[in-house]
């Protein structure tokens, strides 16, 4: 039936029946731009989740600052902070659109910074746990000391003897020192340089014991 001959009462009851129908289906009911939707801001979202990423990424250079110290894992540990802080600047440039390829590669850089600071925190563990090793190695060949002086008072010929054992436990003591200074400074290299010369004049130490 056309309209024009729909009564008053007719009429408004169409009115409301297709109001109704806008109220049960709202994606329809745009034709005004007033309704607003509650997506979140795509621009609000990436920056945020680059932030994240960045904060993180900072973390773990901070972390393995002291890597450095350790070649075998210094070269690796820079070449990937590097990578990913290339990724973090052109995900936050104004010409990207599409940051998840950038993001990809945050993620994976941060996989391998990671991995270096692990193998970092190993190689210094490994360190640590020689150390009390080496000082009770050096403590089994010190109780000699003893002996040396005792025989030392009855012979003149070990008093020669006794001076090379005291020169020997001197130079092995020294090194461990270092080895110590060097562990609590976390620098990997120069702690391993003094364990080979520790274990050198460990076996000096033996040789004259023996």
């Amino acid at each position: 039936m056309p309209v024009e001959k729909l009564s008053v009462e007719q009429q408004r009851w169409a009115e409301d029946f297709y109001r109704h129908m806008s109220w049960t289906f709202p994606e329809d009911d745009l034709v005004d731009g007033d309704e607003e939707t509650d997506a979140p801001d795509p621009a609000v979202t990436d920056f945020e989740q680059i932030a994240m990423l960045e904060k993180k990424v900072d973390e773990l250079y901070a972390q393995g600052n002291l890597i450095k110290f350790c070649r075998a894992l210094f070269g690796g540990f820079k070449k990937a902070h590097k990578a990913v802080r290339q990724a973090i600047t052109s995900a936050k440039s104004k010409k990207t659109r599409d940051i998840q390829p950038f993001v990809a590669e945050i993620n994976a850089g941060i996989t391998s910074l990671s991995f270096y600071v692990g193998e970092f925190e190993d190689a210094l563990a490994v360190i640590g746990d020689q150390i009390p090793l080496l000082q009770n190695a050096h403590g089994q060949l010190q109780q000699h000391r003893f002996q040396f002086m005792e025989l030392a008072s009855k012979q003149k010929n070990y008093q020669k003897k006794l001076r090379s054992f005291e020169s020997a436990d001197q130079e092995v003591q020294k090194h461990f020192d270092q080895i110590t200074t060097h562990h609590r400074a976390s620098h990997v290299d120069d702690a391993n340089k003094a364990i080979a010369s520790f274990e050198k004049s460990l076996l000096k130490m033996k040789a004259v014991v023996a």
